[in-house]
């Protein structure tokens, strides 16, 4: 029997997420041993990066905003003192734009 590659096991994992089987049914149908299922998938899950939350350093300014046209809709550009530019639309509830922007003004 031919050792599988990694690209052939994120094959095998796509197609079983997208089957709508349990892993056992997925196992039993196409021949698959379910431990080695499971450890591929695992080992998978654990190459993916976690998302880190990163902390603003503030400077002596506030956040500019700019309404911007684009093509699909209208968008807010936030650009923070640290050069970094955030799009919103701008449609969104004011409500939640506030909230947004004071809780990005309480990182820095």
């Amino acid at each position: 029997m031919k050792r599988r590659t990694a690209e052939d096991w994120d094959t095998i994992i796509q197609d079983y997420m997208k089957s709508g089987l349990s892993q056992k049914e997925y196992c039993q149908k196409y021949h698959l041993n379910y431990y080695t299922l499971r450890d591929q998938r695992i080992k998978r899950e654990r190459s993916v990066p976690t998302k880190k939350l990163i902390r603003i350093t503030p400077e002596k300014s506030i956040p500019i905003m700019v309404p911007v046209d684009s093509s699909v809709s209208k968008i807010i550009k936030i650009t923070l003192p640290t050069g970094m530019i955030l799009e919103i639309p701008a449609d969104m509830n004011p409500k939640t734009i506030q909230f947004f922007i004071t809780t990005l003004w309480n990182l820095m």
